[in-house]
């Protein structure tokens, strides 16, 4: 083969090599197909691009449907045509096959390297957070590697107790996906409105205060605009992340909106704002400070009356954009209480139901106006995870290997709060995150979910290398236990 087992090819050998190839690829074709179109009931022909046609884009989809994988195989002549194509080996090839040139023939920036252990493909559902990105990014437009996460919750320090169980299963899930975690007590809330009465009150009292309430708004800005994240989802304390889909990875609820939450249909006591995933952009701060801004005024169930309100003002700023009827204030007179929310419900229930149905009645009716109709709303900025009606299926599961078609997916439901697990069906396999909708009793949640005493954890996290015993979210850990 060789002239001396040098590096020159015999002139013989290279003109025998030539017309056997020729001969070859002119069966081959004849027999199996054409190149990149290649059929055999025993042999497989991974698919590749069409270099011929200078067409090349790994994991891009092909007329019958097949997604192109990773090439197995990039020898000399392959990286040789990559590279005139101006096409990045590195991008393309799973291994490279040196043909005795050794790595200094391989292009820069393709030379081998071990990954870095902090990199977040490496953690536990980096695999399966590969499958999920390379569709969506592509769909998105989004450039850039892997998206920076952040689950955020407010809550008060005799919160890490109560919900022990919650702060597991959210920390767990975020360390096996390579997101961080936080759970803040920072209380910034300027500004709301203070009842004439004022009373110590019980861990519920507390809970459902006008100050405890609207404190996410300002403290998770913090977070939000630092710079450090590309996502902030919102989720409350009282929220458990359910087992079977801990693989979802959040980003994938985006489907290039600024504020992207579960999409509900109607409900008497108003739309669970909770779940919320966010982006950084100018929108996002424009919302949140219009949201803010209703803090003067005690509104039905405190602050998420208002993130309902502020949801219809910037669909109706979209309509009158399009040249459609607006929102004019219509549902506001409704939403609008004497007292805070808490104090209603403690001090006269049936008239805070009647207060939160008449706001609600009136708030959907503008959303289906402005919005669409539930399991079809449309807006630029304001985004609603796909879920399929419950009452028209028996059965409804995520479809998380629909990577073609991502835009409608039906995704795990970021937010199953009472009435979702009352009144919808399937929840146990669809849900993302149960929303207990405050305080746990002061002994376990009983029947399918696990039970667990208060302070006590259910189940083991998948990820072996998760630490619980060192978390500072470990309420065995923190230094001030709270009364």
């Amino acid at each position: 083969l060789y002239v001396g087992y040098k590096a020159t090819y015999d002139s013989y050998y290279v003109e025998q090599l030539a017309r056997y190839s020729e001969c070859f690829y002119s069966e081959l074709e004849r027999l199996a197909g054409a190149y990149g179109n290649r059929d055999s009931k025993r042999i497989g022909f991974l698919k590749t691009y069409l270099w011929r046609n200078n067409t090349s884009l790994v994991y891009a989809d092909v007329p019958n449907g097949d997604s192109l994988l990773p090439l197995p195989n990039c020898f000399h002549s392959m990286r040789v045509s990559f590279q005139s194509m101006k096409k990045r080996e590195q991008d393309n090839c799973f291994a490279y096959v040196l043909n005795d040139a050794g790595s200094a023939h391989l292009s820069q920036g393709a030379q081998p390297k071990c990954p870095d252990t902090t990199n977040r493909w490496t953690h536990f559902y980096g695999g399966n957070d590969l499958l999920w990105f390379k569709n969506w990014s592509q769909q998105q437009r989004y450039k850039s590697s892997l998206p920076r996460v952040l689950i955020y919750t407010w809550c008060t320090e005799h919160s890490y107790e109560i919900f022990a169980n919650e702060a597991f299963w959210k920390s767990c899930y975020a360390h096996a996906h390579g997101y961080d975690v936080v759970f803040s007590d920072h209380l910034e809330v300027s500004g709301v409105k203070k009842p004439d009465e004022t009373t110590n009150g019980d861990f519920m009292d507390k809970w459902y205060s006008d100050d405890f309430m609207w404190a996410w708004n300002r403290d998770v800005q913090r977070y939000l605009f630092s710079g450090k994240y590309d996502y902030v989802f919102h989720v409350g304390a009282d929220v458990l992340f359910h087992k079977p889909h801990l693989d979802f990875p959040l980003w994938a609820y985006d489907m290039g909106h600024d504020i992207t939450i579960m999409d509900q249909d109607y409900v008497q006591y108003g739309y669970n704002q909770n779940a919320v995933l966010f982006k950084p952009t100018d929108f996002t701060k424009e919302y949140l400070d219009l949201h803010f801004g209703y803090r003067v005024d005690f509104w039905v169930q405190g602050d998420n009356g208002p993130w309902m309100e502020a949801m219809l003002v910037y669909l109706g700023r979209e309509a009158e954009a399009a040249g459609l009827r607006g929102y004019k204030n219509t549902c506001a007179e409704l939403g609008i209480l004497t007292m805070p929310s808490g104090t209603l419900i403690k001090k006269n229930f049936d008239m805070a139901v009647q207060k939160n149905k008449q706001y609600s009645q009136c708030f959907f009716g503008e959303l289906d106006r402005l919005a669409n109709t539930f399991g079809n709303r449309i807006s630029k900025h304001l985004g609603w995870s796909k879920i399929t009606k419950p009452r028209e299926m028996t059965e409804m599961l995520p479809e998380h290997n629909d990577l073609l078609n991502l835009e409608h997916a039906v995704k795990p439901w970021a937010n199953c709060f009472n009435h979702v697990r009352e009144h919808w069906r399937s929840f146990e396999k669809n849900c993302f995150a149960y929303h207990w909708n405050g305080a746990k009793s002061n002994t376990h949640i009983s029947g399918m979910f696990g039970a667990e005493a208060i302070g006590g954890v259910s189940g083991k996290c998948p990820d072996p290398s998760f630490d619980w015993q060192r978390s500072p979210w470990n309420f065995a850990n923190r230094k001030t236990k709270a009364v």
